[in-house]
């Protein structure tokens, strides 16, 4: 069940970084609802990976490649016709580099996710809360219960 009032993430200051909506397993039809009241587009960061991998490559290594994951999530941007995206799936580039040697650059990943600027749409981040960042800047977090 989505929250009452519905969020207006249409109107998320600044609109051109990246914001964090918190939220604890959020189902299909909740996450569809969302997107339609925002007019936005629900894009999975794990498929997007996916269809970006070589089928040759044996390692992923992705905490060695930190800026073109970056640049996927610009492109992903770019791509879109909507204001807004809504973010899936992002904890499994969280998750791997939380299991990978010395924390696999987690936090320069998330430093340079918060300096990231520029970009033509809303972009909501959706994440569990234990995953997401305690320096967060406050106004580019929302947490849903």
């Amino acid at each position: 069940m989505l929250p009452t009032p519905l969020p207006e993430l249409h109107r998320a200051e600044p609109a051109n970084q990246i914001h964090l909506l918190l939220w604890d397993a959020p189902r299909d039809l909740e996450l569809n609802k969302l997107a339609s009241y925002v007019n936005g587009d629900r894009l999975s960061y794990r498929d997007d990976l996916l269809q970006r991998l070589d089928s040759g490559s044996k390692f992923l290594n992705l905490d060695a490649y930190l800026d073109r994951e970056l640049a996927a999530l610009k492109a992903m941007c770019d791509r879109t016709t909507r204001p807004l995206i809504l973010l899936e799936d992002f904890d499994w580039l969280l998750t791997y580099l939380r299991v990978r040697p010395s924390g696999g650059n987690l936090k320069l990943l998330w430093s340079n996710l918060q300096q990231t600027r520029k970009l033509p749409c809303r972009l909501w981040i959706v994440l569990p809360p234990a995953l997401a960042p305690k320096d967060w800047p406050a106004q580019r977090r929302l947490a849903f219960a």
